[in-house]
């Protein structure tokens, strides 16, 4: 059915048929509108991860379908898909999670700068353990 991102965006896909979990003729109907070619464009050419995909194609046309569903059919046609290290290493997505931080904290990076209250337990628990480390000495 879908060869292209642009043929499965203009697809009406058959909502009620796609409501029935494990179902052969849902499956039937998966298979036929996941292509390999339209595999080939989300995972290779356009370089989409499938929760990606379905979160930008899929959801707004109230399709029930799943990441690991799309995962699934990919590697029944031998697509190789990423896994979550290798999206994350993206610069795409880092250059995402930077924008969201200083969005959210004002900061590239929040994890980097340790927080006022672990540094006080940091340094009760040097204190107690050089004073443990005193009394535990013997000549």
């Amino acid at each position: 059915m879908a060869k292209t991102i642009a043929e499965f965006e203009a697809l009406i896909p058959d909502l009620e048929l796609l409501k029935k979990q494990n179902d052969k003729k849902r499956n039937a109907y998966l298979n036929s509108i996941f292509e390999k070619e339209l595999l080939i464009e989300i995972f290779i050419t356009s370089n989409l991860s499938a929760h990606g995909f379905v979160c930008k194609y899929a959801k707004p046309k109230n399709l029930t379908t799943s990441a690991s569903t799309i995962i699934d059919l990919a590697k029944k046609h031998g697509i190789k898909t990423k896994t979550i290290k290798e999206s994350n290493s993206l610069q795409v997505v880092k250059e995402k999670r930077k924008k969201t931080c200083i969005e959210k904290y004002g900061k590239e990076n929040v994890l980097v700068e340790v927080p006022s209250f672990i540094r006080r337990e940091m340094k009760l628990l040097n204190r107690n353990t050089e004073l443990t480390m005193c009394f535990n000495y013997k000549k």
